[in-house]
C-alpha cells in the first residue's frame, strides 16, 4: 500500500512471515542488524591501521605531523554483552554469555583551530540496543533451534536507539579561572538512519520446540526493520552541545571532564512510525521439528510530521594524581548508553611522550594509551582472540589538545 507523508495515521491489519527476532533470520534486523550496520568491519585484522600506528610509534614521521592549527579525532566505542562482537556481526554464531546491552558509537572529526576558535567537519553514528536478559536468551535459543524449558515465561523487552549524522562543529576555548580550561563545542548536522522505539510483551514456551507470544511495538524509523514496510526515509536536522574541561588546581592534581551530547536533539520531518500488537499463530514445524510462527499483526502505520529524538548524553571523568616524576595514577568513570563504568589507570613518560594503561574491571578489559609528537593513540580490549572480543574501543587524535 502507498502512504502519504502528511503525518496522518492509517489503521492496518496485516500478517507477516515472522515478527522481530523470533526465528526467521530475515526479520532479526532491529535486534542485530542495526549493530551490524554501526560497527566497523573487523572480520580481518585492520592491518593498514596497525601499520600506520607502527610508523608513528617508531618516530618515522617528524614531530610536526600536520600543518599548524590542523587537528583530527577518531573515537570508536563498541560493546556487545550477550555475545562477542564477531558473533554479533554473524547472526549470533558464537558462545552465549547472557546480557542486556549492545552499543556502538563512532565519532570522526577533522578541522582547523585558530587561537580560541575551531571549525571542523563531523561524522557520527550511534546505535544502542537495551534488552531484558530473557529477550537475549529467547532470541539465542530460537535462532539456533535450542530446546526451550516447557512452561517458562520470557519477559520480552527491547529498546532501540540510533542515528547517523554529517555536519559541522564549531568550538570555543576559554580560561575563566586560573588552572581551568573549558572547550565548548556546538554541532549542527543533517541526520539519517533514524531508529527510536521499543518492543515489549511476553512469550511462553509451550514445549521444547514450541512457543507463543503477545507483544506490542512502538517505534519510529527510516527503514522498517520489523515489518518491511515501504516508507520514505525522513529528513533530520540535529543540534548538540559538548564540553571538554581540564582543571589543574596544583602541579600534581588534574581533573578532566568530557561530556558529549550534554544537550542534544534531532528534529525529524515526516518520520515513519509503527504502533502495533502481535499475537503468535502456530503454522507448523520445520524439517528439524521446530515451530514455524506466523504472527497476526494489528495497529497503525503513519508519518510523524515532526518527531523529536533526544540524544543520549555520554560522560567521561578522569582524576589524575602525579605520585612521582615517573608515575601518574588516575581514577576514571564513564557513563554511556545507560552503563556506568569505573577504571583505574597509570601513566609514565616515554620517548618525549607518555605511555599509559587503564583497567576497566566491570568489563574485564584493559586499555593502552600513547601520546607522542602531538598524536594520541588508544585501544581497549577484553580479549586477545578476535572472535571472543566483546569490548573494542579505538581512539586516534592528532593535535587534539
Amino acid at each position: 500500500e502507498a502512504y502519504s507523508r502528511s503525518g496522518s495515521r492509517k489503521t492496518v491489519c496485516v500478517e507477516v512471515v515472522q515478527l522481530f527476532f523470533f526465528n526467521d533470520p530475515a526479520t532479526t534486523e532491529i535486534y542485530t542488524l542495526s549493530l551490524h550496520d554501526a560497527l566497523p568491519i573487523w572480520h580481518r585484522p585492520p592491518l593498514s591501521f596497525v601499520a600506520m600506528v607502527a610508523v608513528l610509534l617508531l618516530g618515522c614521521v617528524p614531530p610536526a605531523v600536520a600543518a599548524p592549527g590542523f587537528y583530527a579525532r577518531l573515537d570508536s566505542f563498541n560493546y556487545s554483552e550477550p555475545v562477542s562482537l564477531d558473533a554479533a556481526l554473524n547472526d549470533w554464531q558464537g558462545r552465549f554469555r547472557g546480557g542486556e546491552s549492545q552499543w556502538s558509537s563512532q565519532w570522526l572529526e577533522a578541522g582547523y583551530r585558530h587561537d580560541r576558535w575551531s571549525l571542523s567537519a563531523l561524522y557520527r553514528r550511534d546505535y544502542w540496543l537495551d534488552f531484558s536478559r530473557d529477550s537475549a536468551e529467547l532470541y539465542y535459543r530460537t535462532r539456533h533451534r535450542l530446546p526451550l524449558q516447557t512452561g517458562r515465561r520470557y519477559a520480552v523487552d527491547v529498546k532501540a536507539y540510533g542515528f547517523s549524522a554529517r555536519g559541522v562543529r564549531a568550538g570555543w576555548r576559554q580560561r575563566p579561572l586560573p588552572g581551568l580550561s573549558l572547550a565548548w563545542g556546538l554541532s549542527l548536522f543533517n541526520a539519517g538512519e533514524l531508529l527510536d522505539g521499543r518492543l515489549r510483551g511476553q512469550a511462553t514456551a509451550l514445549a521444547d520446540n514450541d512457543y507463543a507470544y503477545d507483544v506490542s511495538v512502538d517505534y519510529a524509523y527510516d527503514k522498517d526493520r520489523l515489518f518491511e514496510r515501504q516508507a520514505e526515509a525522513p529528513d533530520g536536522l540535529g543540534l548538540s552541545l559538548d564540553l571538554r574541561a581540564v582543571y589543574a588546581p596544583s602541579a600534581r592534581i588534574t581533573l578532566r571532564v568530557t561530556a558529549i551530547d550534554l544537550l542534544g536533539v534531532i528534529r525529524w520531518r515526516d518520520a515513519p512510525y509503527t504502533q502495533a500488537t502481535a499475537v503468535s499463530d502456530r503454522q507448523g514445524f520445520d524439517d528439524s521439528g521446530y515451530i514455524i510462527v506466523k504472527p497476526a499483526i494489528s495497529g497503525i502505520e503513519g508519518y510523524h510530521a515532526r518527531y523529536m529524538q533526544r540524544l543520549e548524553p555520554r560522560l567521561h571523568l578522569a582524576f589524575e594524581s602525579a605520585l612521582s616524576e615517573r608515575l601518574t595514577a588516575s581514577l576514571q568513570y564513564r557513563y554511556q548508553f545507560g552503563q556506568g563504568l569505573f577504571g583505574l589507570g597509570a601513566r609514565t613518560p616515554w620517548r618525549e611522550g607518555s605511555l599509559g594503561v587503564v583497567a576497566w574491571p566491570g568489563l574485564s578489559a584493559l586499555g593502552f594509551e600513547l601520546r607522542r609528537h602531538g598524536i594520541e593513540l588508544g585501544i581497549t580490549l577484553d580479549e586477545v582472540q578476535r572472535r571472543e572480543v566483546r569490548t573494542l574501543w579505538l581512539s586516534v587524535g592528532i593535535n587534539t589538545e
